[in-house]
Parts: C-alpha cells; structure tokens; sequence
C-alpha cells in the first residue's frame, strides 16, 4: 500500500471520528452531577429520616409505657388509703367492745397490667430507687391479695367472729401501710423509708378513735427493709 493510500486512509478515519462526535458529544459533568450521585444521595437521606423518625417514635412509646405505670401505681396507692380507711373504720367499732358482728370491707382489687407488660421495657431508664420502690409496692400489692384471698376463703367457710376478723385486720392495714409507702417513694424523690401506721392515717385525715388506746404499736416506725406482714 502506497503513502498516498495510506494517508487517505487516515484521513477518512479522522473525518469519520469527527462526524462522530458531533453527532454524541461528549459530556463531562462533575462528580457532584453525576446521575449516581443523586441516587446514593436519596437513599442516605431515606434511611436517616427512617433511622430518626424510630428513634423518636421508641421514644414516644416508652414515655407512654412509664406513664401507664405511673397511673397504675397512682390507683394501687389510693386503693390502698381505701383500704386503710376500711381497716380504721373496723377498729373504730371494734375498740367500743360492741357484741354487734362489725362488717369488715376490702378495696377492689387493683390492676397490674401496665406493670406486667411494661416493666422489662422501660426498667433500664429508672434510676435504681425509683426501681426499688415500683417493686415493692408490687410485692407488699402481691402479700395482701394473698391475706385477702384467705380471708375470703375463711368468711366463705364459716362466720368469723371480730376477734378473728381483727387478726387479719391487723395484717392488712399494715400491708396497705407498706403499698401506700412504696408508692410514694416511687413517685417522689427522697422519701424516707421510715413511716408509721400512725402517722400515715394522720396524713389521710382519718377519723381513728382507737389510736389513743393503741398508740404505742401504731406509732413505732416502720421501716422498708423489713420483712413483709
């Protein structure tokens, strides 16, 4: 092949290379324009709008789950003042030394439900007193459900006489006194762990005509590191 040939060649390669380009002109964006990018880009601000919105939406559920056992343990506390205003009423009648059979009444019972299906969830956010005394009240909740099912049981077996009433009488206020107590410590922040059956029938503004003549057991303190009643 002559020069001659060649160079025409070439020359029609070169020619036909033009025509190419100007048909598809070659593009050349920065990276930031690159279509890929964008793509990436709308993934990561996807998966962080997700990744936020359950942050605060676990947030949100815990915060409703301690509330639900705030409210549960308000309940339980005012069941309890319930119960210990029933226990005063049957002293009261009890200390006239009266023949008449003195009706003995027990709060309904209260709910643990919020406690039960929560607690594992949100007791990794408490700090370790306020966990101590959601427990208790739970616990002394759990011992008077035990007296009150055997005395139930024992009223349904036979009619008990006020002696035998004020023995059980005599375990129940002070488990009411005990869940009353825990619940306070729960909800407020250093509360003491000494209290008083005494003290805390004064502080529910109980009418209690027999404290006079049992004073002495009424008013030693009691502290929560006893044993349960």
């Amino acid at each position: 092949m002559s020069d001659l040939s060649s160079l025409e060649i070439l020359a029609s390669i070169n020619k036909l290379a033009s025509e190419i380009k100007s048909i598809n002109p070659p593009v050349e964006n920065p990276i930031w324009k690159q279509p890929w990018i964008g793509a990436i880009f709308g993934v990561a601000v996807g998966f962080s709008l997700t990744f936020f919105k359950e942050i605060i939406s676990n947030k949100s559920l815990k915060r409703n789950k301690k509330k639900c056992i705030d409210y549960e343990v308000q309940d339980i506390r005012n069941n309890a003042a319930l119960g210990i205003k029933f226990c005063v009423d049957f002293y009261n009648e009890f200390d006239k030394l009266s023949n008449k059979r003195i009706q003995l009444r027990l709060p309904t019972d209260s709910l643990t439900l919020c406690f039960e299906k929560h607690y594992a969830d949100v007791v990794i956010d408490f700090p370790h007193e306020k966990r101590t005394a959601l427990v208790k009240t739970y616990k002394h909740l759990g011992h008077y459900s035990d007296v009150r099912d055997r005395y139930v049981k024992n009223t349904a077996e036979k009619a008990l006489s006020n002696i035998d009433k004020k023995s059980y009488v005599d375990v129940l206020i002070l488990a009411f006194a005990h869940i009353y107590h825990s619940s306070k410590q729960y909800e407020y922040k250093n509360h003491p762990d000494d209290f008083s059956i005494k003290g805390i029938i004064e502080e529910l503004e109980l009418k209690a005509d027999f404290i006079a003549r049992h004073e002495e057991n009424l008013s030693s303190n009691i502290t929560e590191n006893e044993n349960m009643a």
